[in-house]
């Protein structure tokens, strides 16, 4: 980048940036890493990760500065080196992109108050990824599509403000044994096969939840006790939800409208 270039900058030889407001003298983007990057520290005053800016690149470490609203589609993807992801407690991350930090060997993250969306295949395919930890405070409303598809952790509690679990979302996620969901639930929508190939053994149904996907619980072979509110709002029941599972009794919630085949 040459040094009179109003648009971009160059930053220490390892990364490309740019502006969010193209009038503004700030260079506020992270445009592009270098492919043979191990580490970097981002510079304080970042708001946007961009998309695909370190995607196949050989970084090992990174810490999110607190300024930044957004880790933009595919912005660490495939960086298959990645370990650790610091994220601090006053970040004010807002949305976690597409594909983010899909393929990588992060071991945990930590999901700051802020964030409302975990986009689609967020986490997919984070095979290492034995911790999930929400700020107390979360406002998480959205866990999209293959979110967190084949991690590897134990336990997973959804913060109250979680409106919507997406298709596949916490599917193969094989180790998974616990999934708790916090006092005062606002969740609405559990989408299909969610928690497909998992070896939950019991879980408790928030009553403000309308509608459970197909194939939610397919092949939960351990799955022994599903529990519905008295109060339950659930209307939907999806095609084999709970196929090949362990349950010997289910309760089912007075305000059903439709079971869907198989289920």
């Amino acid at each position: 980048v040459m040094p009179n270039n109003k648009d971009f900058k160059n930053y220490e030889d390892k990364l490309m940036l740019g502006k969010s407001d193209i009038n503004s003298d700030i260079f506020d983007v992270i445009v592009f890493a270098q492919p043979d990057i191990t580490s970097v520290t981002i510079p304080s005053n970042i708001k946007i990760i961009g998309p695909e800016s370190f995607i196949r690149s050989k970084i090992e470490s990174i810490v999110i500065p607190s300024s930044v609203t957004e880790i933009g589609a595919n912005a660490f993807a495939d960086c298959r080196s990645l370990k650790n992801v610091e994220i601090s407690p006053d970040s004010k991350l807002e949305i976690i992109g597409y594909s983010a930090f899909y393929k990588t060997n992060i071991t945990s993250i930590f999901i700051p108050s802020n964030v409302t969306k975990i986009c689609e295949s967020a986490f997919n395919f984070c095979y290492s990824l034995n911790k999930v930890e929400f700020a107390s405070d979360s406002n998480l409303q959205i866990i999209g599509k293959f979110a967190f598809h084949h991690a590897s952790f134990e336990s997973i509690i959804i913060p109250s403000h979680t409106k919507i679990i997406d298709d596949w979302s916490f599917s193969k996620c094989s180790n998974l044994k616990s999934c708790i969901f916090q006092a005062d639930s606002e969740l609405r929508i559990i989408g299909e096969s969610s928690f497909k190939y998992t070896i939950i053994e019991s879980i408790s149904i928030p009553s403000t939840v309308v509608m459970i996907g197909s194939l939610l619980f397919k092949n939960c072979e351990k799955l022994q006790q599903v529990i519905f509110q008295p109060d339950s709002q659930l209307r939907v029941i999806g095609s084999g939800a709970f196929y090949c599972v362990s349950i010997n009794n289910l309760i089912i919630p007075k305000n059903i409208t439709k079971i869907y085949e198989d289920a």
